[in-house]
């Protein structure tokens, strides 16, 4: 789906394993197509998590109704426990 998504992350430590905790804070979403043939948009966030130890973690927000290019307001935060000094990808994607 194309548009754009809101997102406010924060990182702190949690113990001294060279482990942290991001708090991800999915905030909002204006869509610029709408996919449905009938009916209104009902849309989440999935966000996968990747890091270099080849764990993969998912993540998904609450289903939200909404109409093309006005916003989709979730407001939903997740912790997520990631590894220090690894490449971790994070992939948001909008769906329907």
């Amino acid at each position: 789906m194309g548009g754009m998504i809101n997102v406010f992350p924060s990182t702190y430590l949690i113990n001294k394993l060279d482990m942290s905790k991001l708090e991800v804070t999915i905030t909002y979403a204006t869509l610029t197509k709408n996919y449905d043939t009938f009916g209104k948009m009902e849309n989440y966030v999935r966000l996968r998590v990747s890091s270099g130890n080849s764990a993969t973690s998912e993540f998904k927000t609450k289903i939200v109704s909404g109409d093309k290019e006005k916003p989709i307001t979730w407001n939903e935060t997740v912790s997520i426990p990631i590894q220090s000094k690894t490449n971790t990808v994070f992939e948001f994607a909008v769906l329907d």
